[in-house]
């Protein structure tokens, strides 16, 4: 009954892992989850209050705003402090001096004429010219002036022309401009009928060269309003004072924060904020996509992460009402690079420390803190092969924590001097110390019930398992003493190797040592845990000593299931012979000729192996039993078995499903071969007594 729950429990976690709408559930939740708790407290009380009222309570700002009535007043001042643009057109002013010196020329025409015919006919057609007012006799009376008169008056009503259109004339201030020239004329003569035939060629001239341009005008205007510097509620400035009479501007100022009832801000609040965790959420799933995709597709990964990032802003929210200086930050950086990778932690660690600042209240110091701690705690468990390792990164955390709180003080010169120095933020400091600290404690707390929970294998557990005390490894050390010894030469073997490729040294390591555990079940079936001369498969038929030799692998996933080694060992086990052919057997079989032989019963059942640690343990695990079986092993019998091994896996195909290229099995050869004759040296024959 047991086994059968054990095993329906495996087939729906492996359905869960692999199903669909069960990644889109999680991503639903984690997403509804950071909405939550970045929405609690993202507004503020709110007040209903009245020009004229009496405030109930003393209201400050709960974050800086610009406060758009002020703004909007200083705007419209500097627009109405800006004067209409009018543009002096002087075509005007030369047009209207030619059209003078025209009518003078045709009057000096007239008096120089000593024709009396043809004087009195250029006398005429100056008329025409004129208004109906004006009688031929008073052009006539003009140009009997001296010539000196005559002079006078061109030069004078020229300047007094010419000077009042120069200043500009705007058409609503024509007909002063008409009045003054006309006071001006008035002066040139005490005679009535030439004074009334000056005003008469000089007055229809004065016309508006001032004229407006709406263009420029909104131009100015439009600089004016660029100018105008916004005016700002400053966080925590007081607005009202409790007991203090409601004004329009605290209405005003109260609806820009978005204290009032009748703010239309909460919206756009709510809203803002699910675009911003929806952008978030979607630059994490591009990234996952492209660089870490079975993220994506395993769901047991995809809620761990999605369980860890929402931890961290649910401590941030509960610490937060404490001091910000005091949310274990680095819980997820530290979690993630430890259970996943630092590309992941380095990734998460920005929307954690925005998310974590709006849960401050916005707070862009907070920001950078966390920013910089979660760098810092990414590299400080570079490698991590103990939970002391955890406690130097708190440390180093901390001392960063610190000194990043003393730049951002300098930076935003919060002291004056030594004393406001200590005094504004050594508590600070101590504060982000400790929250360091705490991140580390509770990322060793947390970690065991993460790995054992989502089947996670990290460093610390598979030294863990490399204890000799480990209760399957200490039953294969007491039942099965030549298989244990075996295992060690091939972890040592495998590590070195997987140095070399750049594969997980410690995970090859301690597969290698689990990787025979399957033989503790018929311990006397292998050979090196034979102690007499005599082997029990020389009595046995072939097929049957190969139905037990394989077996060992199949024995091995089930002893290792029972006591809860991780699925990475397991895996290892089930791999490390891959479809390989135990050619003793299937040749002695041949030889005896029992019918027909298949060869695949002489086949481990598989499967080959996936990854580069499984398949280093292949090649170690045979390389090791060969030159162990050598009777004087040297130096050129290494290397020559170490190649030919090799290149019967090769050629079998073992190695055709991992991603072990040409380069990293020359490497694993020459170490392989350094570490063997380390351990099969040759020794001194020292004389018997």
């Amino acid at each position: 009954m047991i086994n059968f729950i054990n095993k329906f429990k495996g087939k729906s976690s492996m359905i869960l892992r692999k199903s669909k709408p069960y990644r889109y559930l999680i991503c639903i939740l984690v997403f509804m989850t950071t909405y939550a708790l970045l929405a609690m407290g993202l507004l503020p009380e709110k007040y209903s209050l009245e020009v004229a009222q009496v405030s109930p309570a003393t209201i400050y700002a709960p974050r800086t705003v610009v406060d758009p009535y002020l703004t909007k007043l200083a705007e419209d001042e500097a627009v109405a402090a800006v004067p209409e643009v009018y543009n002096l057109e002087a075509s005007i002013t030369v047009a209207a001096l030619s059209g003078l010196n025209q009518t003078y020329a045709s009057l000096e025409e007239a008096a120089i004429e000593e024709d009396p015919q043809e004087q009195e006919l250029l006398l005429q057609a100056i008329k025409e010219n004129l208004s109906e007012e004006i009688e031929i006799s008073h052009v006539r009376k003009f140009i009997n002036l001296t010539s000196e008169q005559r002079e006078y008056i061109y030069t004078n009503t020229y300047e007094i022309l010419e000077r009042n259109l120069s200043q500009g004339i705007k058409i609503e201030s024509i007909d002063r401009a008409k009045n003054q020239v006309i006071n001006e004329l008035t002066l040139l003569t005490t005679d009535r009928d030439i004074r009334d035939l000056l005003i008469d060629i000089n007055v229809p001239l004065v016309r508006a060269n001032l004229l407006y341009s709406a263009e420029a005008t909104e131009r100015d205007r439009r600089q004016a309003l660029n100018e105008v510097t916004e005016v700002k509620i400053l966080k925590d400035t007081k607005i009202i004072d409790q007991g203090e009479v409601v004004t329009e501007l605290h209405i005003r100022q109260l609806e820009a924060l978005g204290l009032q009832e009748t703010s239309s801000q909460d919206f756009g609040y709510y809203l803002g904020l699910a675009l911003l965790i929806g952008i978030v959420f979607i630059i994490i799933g591009v990234y996952l996509n492209i660089y870490n995709q079975s993220i994506l597709v395993d769901s047991h990964k995809l809620l761990l992460l999605g369980i860890i990032f929402c931890l961290t802003l649910l401590l941030s929210k509960a610490f937060s009402y404490f001091s910000a200086y005091l949310i274990p930050i680095t819980l997820a950086p530290l979690l993630i690079t430890i259970l996943f990778d630092r590309n992941i932690a380095l990734l998460l660690t920005i929307p954690l420390a925005i998310f974590s600042g709006i849960i401050v209240g916005n707070e862009f110091t907070y920001i950078i803190l966390a920013l910089t701690s979660g760098t810092v705690a990414v590299f400080s468990v570079r490698k991590v092969n103990q939970r002391s390792d955890l406690t130097r990164a708190g440390v180093i955390i901390a001392a960063a924590n610190g000194l990043t709180l003393i730049a951002l003080s300098l930076l935003t010169g919060s002291f004056q001097g030594a004393t406001d120095f200590i005094k504004n933020i050594s508590l600070d400091i101590i504060m982000g110390m400790v929250a360091a600290l705490l991140s580390s404690i509770l990322t060793i707390g947390i970690l065991p019930f993460l790995e054992s929970a989502f089947g996670v294998t990290t460093s610390i557990r598979l030294l863990e398992l490399a204890n000799p005390n480990n209760g399957a490894l200490k039953r294969l050390l007491i039942e099965t003493p030549g298989t244990y010894h075996h295992s060690i030469i091939v972890g040592n073997l495998a590590e070195a190797a997987a140095e070399e490729v750049g594969a997980d040294p410690i995970l090859a390591r301690v597969g290698a040592y689990y990787h025979d555990i399957g033989k503790v079940s018929e311990p006397y079936y292998f050979i090196e845990n034979q102690l007499g001369n005599e082997n029990i498969h020389d009595s046995m038929k072939p097929l049957e000593s190969s139905k037990i030799i394989t077996n060992h692998a199949k024995e091995g996933v089930s002893i290792a299931s029972k006591f809860g080694l991780p699925p990475v060992i397991i895996d290892l086990i089930q791999q490390h012979h891959g479809t390989t052919k135990i050619a003793y057997f299937y040749h002695k079989a041949k030889e005896q000729g029992e019918g027909e032989i298949n060869e695949s019963d002489f086949r481990y059942p598989g499967p080959k192996p996936q990854t580069k640690e499984a398949a280093i343990i292949m090649l170690a695990d045979s390389v090791e039993a060969a030159v162990r079986s050598l009777k004087q092993p040297t130096k050129d019998k290494i290397n020559d078995i170490i190649s030919t091994i090799i290149e019967d896996k090769i050629q079998d195909g073992q190695l055709d499903q991992c991603d072990l290229t040409l380069a990293d099995i020359k490497k694993i050869k020459e170490k392989f071969a350094k570490v063997l004759l380390g351990i099969f040296h040759q020794r001194i024959q020292y004389p018997q007594k």
